[in-house]
């Protein structure tokens, strides 16, 4: 993700994987599911700000994420320990 020099943003992950030691490298990135500007938008028409349109931005992040990013065994183990 690019922003302007000096752009402030808050970015939303997954605290597992902010803690786990295999992310964090350039060629394994910890996955943002949501990124808003501080002090303005940093999409057009304001979007950062509108709820909804957010809420479903971040769900389609989650999804995707969850589908073509996490291993299937990861998914598994965080997910089905009921079974």
């Amino acid at each position: 993700m690019w922003w302007p020099y000096g752009m402030k943003v808050f970015l939303t992950v997954n605290k597992d994987d902010m803690n786990n030691p295999a992310y964090g490298t350039k060629e394994n990135p910890v996955p943002v599911l949501k990124d808003i500007g501080v002090d303005e938008s940093i999409r057009d028409n304001d979007q950062d700000y509108d709820k909804a349109y957010m809420d479903s931005f971040y769900r389609e992040n989650v999804i995707r994420y969850l589908k073509y990013k996490m291993p299937k065994s990861e998914f598994k183990r965080r997910f089905k320990k009921g079974e």
